[in-house]
Formats: structure tokens, C-alpha cells, sequence
């Protein structure tokens, strides 16, 4: 009875998929299908990530830069033509991301990145004036500092032969944003070992071999990998920094606030207003 069961309940699960397939492949006649072996498709090769992306080339070469190939359930299109990548990222319509940017959910927790329809417009909205050059200029001085750092490191190395340059551009991005975005100095680039930046990088491995290796984009096999559990102890630390940051920054943003408001009024306030005034502002700080 059990046996009997399980046969039915996957031979179920096959058909749903099938089904699924079978209709994606309809709505995308339109590019050519790289085939692969039935039920996992092209799975056997992406299973060395360090490959990936030559196996992509040869993809793009296949199709002339105009199709799509599938791993178990997921139909990944591979385009190079400018003109539709120019139409679909214009499109004020089609902003629904696709499956593989739900790696970073966790750890994102639907930021601006991931997030789709109206709260990615709300977020876009709030975010694009930050970009604009005029506010762009006055980071130059934020800027220095940092790269001052980065130059004074790379200056001790300038007697060896060679070096590999991407830890540190990666220390460097991470001190920039921090006291850009965040307006904290972490000062990454200064300490020979940073939880935050070491946390930082683990992730983003986790999230690029997650991206190129198709077993680990199931949820329910993911969570059997020693990854899984590294990644929730990651998440918590950078949450816990996030978390920290903003608490410290609505705090500065009370008591500027306060200040203001006893500046403006200060001139009208009796002595005894004064006195309240000032015993509230230094409570606050």
C-alpha cells in the first residue's frame, strides 16, 4: 500500500512537471531549445560551477545568442541580443525577478534587489534621487580616505612580483559602502581579520555557487549542505551590524531633531521652557 503510494505521488510529480514544461516550451517557440536529458535537462553540466560559464559560451554559440536551456524544473533563457535586453530591462511591466534571486532572500529580506511590483517602484522611487550627480560629488571626500588606505596597502606589496588584488578591492568596496550607505567606518581594509567583511564574502560565495550548481538551488537539499547553516549564522551577524547601525542613526536623527526644535523656539521659551528644553535634549543624548 505504501510502495503503491509513493509510485503514484511521484508519478504525479513527473506529469505536474512535464505539464509545466511542455507549456513554457510552447509560450517560448520563439528561441531555440538546447536539449537535454529528460526530467533534469542540462543539469549534468553545470555540476562544476568553475565550468558554468564556458558551458554558457557554448550555449550562446549553440543558439546564436537566442535561446533557452533547462536544469530540473527551471527554463533559463540565454539572450545577447541587444535589442531585447534594451526592451525587457525598459519594461515597466515585467519586474518580477526570476527564481535564482530568491538565494538572497534571506539575507536581503526583500530589499530593493529582489523585491517586485509595487514595493520595488516605492523603493526605486525612494532610492534613484540618492544617485543623482550633484549628491554623487559631495561623497568625493568620503571617497578619499578610504582610497588613501588602499593605496598606502598596496604600496607595501610594490617590492613583490606579483599580487592578487581582489581582496583587497574587496575590503576597499565594503569600507566605501559602509560609511557611504551605512555613514559608519568599519575600517575593513586596516584589520587583518573582520567578521562583517568575513561574513560579507561567505555570502557571496554561498550565493554564487547556489546560482551555478543546480542541486543546491532546491531548498530542501540545500538545507542538508554544511553551507545552509553557515549561511544563517552569517545572516545573523550582518543583521545584527544592520540592525545596530540603524538604531544608532534614528537615535542621532532624535536628537538632531530636538536640538532644532529648542533652537527655533528657544528665543520665545520662558526660563523655566529653557530649563524643560534643555533636561529633555540632554536625556536624549
Amino acid at each position: 500500500m505504501i510502495t503503491e503510494i509513493i509510485v503514484s505521488v511521484a508519478f504525479a510529480c513527473i506529469a505536474f512537471f512535464y505539464c509545466r514544461k511542455i507549456t513554457i516550451r510552447r509560450k517560448l517557440w520563439w528561441l531555440k531549445r538546447v536539449h537535454g536529458y529528460p526530467i533534469i535537462g542540462s543539469a549534468l553540466d553545470f555540476i562544476d560551477s568553475s565550468k558554468s560559464l564556458k558551458m554558457m559560451e557554448e550555449i550562446v554559440e549553440k543558439t546564436n545568442g537566442w535561446g533557452y536551456f533547462e536544469v530540473l524544473n527551471e527554463t533559463n533563457i540565454l539572450v545577447t541580443q541587444y535589442r531585447f535586453v534594451e526592451w525587457l530591462l525598459s519594461s515597466n511591466t515585467l519586474l518580477k525577478k526570476g527564481g535564482i534571486y530568491q538565494v538572497l532572500n534571506r539575507w536581503l529580506e526583500g530589499g530593493i534587489l529582489i523585491s517586485a511590483g509595487s514595493k520595488w517602484k516605492k523603493g526605486r522611487k525612494i532610492l534613484t534621487p540618492a544617485f543623482h550627480f550633484n549628491i554623487q560629488e559631495k561623497f568625493v571626500e568620503v571617497f578619499e580616505e578610504p582610497s588613501n588606505t588602499l593605496i598606502n596597502i598596496l604600496n607595501t606589496k610594490a617590492g613583490e612580483e606579483q599580487i592578487n588584488i581582489h581582496p583587497y578591492l574587496v575590503k576597499y568596496t565594503l569600507d566605501v559602502i559602509c560609511q557611504t550607505a551605512m555613514g559608519v567606518q568599519l575600517k575593513v581594509q586596516e584589520s587583518s581579520h573582520n567578521d562583517y567583511s568575513e561574513a560579507v564574502s561567505e555570502m557571496c560565495r554561498i550565493v554564487v555557487e547556489r546560482a551555478f550548481k543546480p542541486l543546491k538551488m532546491n531548498d530542501y537539499l540545500y538545507m542538508l549542505s554544511s553551507d545552509y547553516w553557515k549561511e544563517l549564522n552569517y545572516v545573523k551577524l550582518l543583521h545584527e551590524v544592520s540592525d545596530r547601525v540603524i538604531e544608532i542613526k534614528k537615535r542621532e536623527f532624535e536628537i538632531f531633531s530636538i536640538a532644532i526644535i529648542y533652537q527655533n523656539s528657544s528665543q520665545d521659551l520662558s526660563p523655566e521652557g529653557k530649563l524643560d528644553a534643555c533636561i529633555k535634549t540632554g536625556n536624549m543624548i
